[in-house]
């Protein structure tokens, strides 16, 4: 009674699947072949072709995932360089200021 709406309302899912995950990795493409045994369309089967589709497309995000923290790391290196730089540059700023006023007071108690 459901045999050919079950197997269409499979493959229809099935090709969903395969188009989205195909669409996430940005136009690979995946083959699928779908098994039309006398018994009809193996559920088995598609759920393991699924089941490739998906570690596929695990893999391509956690290659894109690793390739990001590298450039994050990379730029946290770099800014915490260039904060290094500045505290050390408004550590000298602020003995040279320090210094300036010293001698600002010293030259007014001269004067008087």
């Amino acid at each position: 009674m459901f045999g050919t709406s079950v197997e269409v309302g499979v493959y229809q899912l099935h090709n969903f699947s395969i188009s989205f995950f195909s669409s996430l990795l940005e136009g690979d493409v995946v083959s699928v072949k779908m098994d039309n045994s006398a018994s009809g369309c193996s559920v088995v089967a598609v759920d393991n072709k699924i089941d490739e589709a998906i570690d596929l497309v695990k893999s391509h995000v956690m290659f894109a995932v690793r390739e990001e923290v590298e450039v994050l790391k990379k730029q946290v290196r770099e800014l915490s360089e260039r904060n290094v730089n500045l505290e050390r540059e408004n550590s000298l700023l602020r003995m040279l200021t320090q210094a300036q006023k010293l001698q600002e007071c010293q030259y007014l108690q001269a004067t008087d």
